[in-house]
């Protein structure tokens, strides 16, 4: 004689072949760094420099940066071509010409590359904002030089 299983009877044997659970938890991490780059620097350009002139020089450039939120951030200048930031020339030719890049407007403070004690610093507010740091040249009156074109190449080094 053959049974016929119902499908009550196939259903209640199926829920108790199933009903066994097991579960298990896990992390999910991920570590953000602290990430800042350079964007650009633009030319410090005193224009042309009358050596008989009683009156200094000055102009400004900007560099821009960019750096993740909440980073605090340092950017030096080396002292170019003389390495000296507390005596940075110019060359032309077989003549020095000497400036100087300050990092605050009143140009008391000279903007080197010393992290703490001569750069600038600050912290990151957004990893979506460009930050703007100004410097301040001064081509100081009164130079006895020859005519020519001068040029230094100044490195800006963003610390993080």
């Amino acid at each position: 004689m053959k049974k016929i299983l119902s499908i009550s009877a196939i259903l209640a044997l199926s829920l108790n072949l199933s009903a066994a659970t097991a579960t298990t938890n896990f992390n999910v991490t991920a570590t953000v760094a602290s990430s800042c780059q350079i964007n650009s620097a633009s030319e410090l350009a005193f224009g042309t420099y009358d050596p008989l002139s009683t009156t200094d020089v000055e102009s400004t450039n900007t560099i821009s940066i960019t750096c993740s939120n909440g980073t605090a951030y340092s950017v030096g200048l080396d002292g170019g071509s003389s390495t000296n930031v507390n005596g940075r020339t110019m060359s032309g030719g077989t003549d020095s010409l000497s400036y100087a890049i300050y990092s605050d407007a009143a140009k008391t403070n000279i903007w080197g590359n010393t992290v703490g004690t001569d750069t600038l610093n600050g912290t990151s507010t957004s990893s979506a904002s460009t930050i703007n740091l100004t410097g301040y040249g001064v081509l100081t009156a009164g130079q006895d030089v020859v005519p020519d074109n001068y040029t230094d190449t100044i490195v800006a080094t963003v610390t993080y």
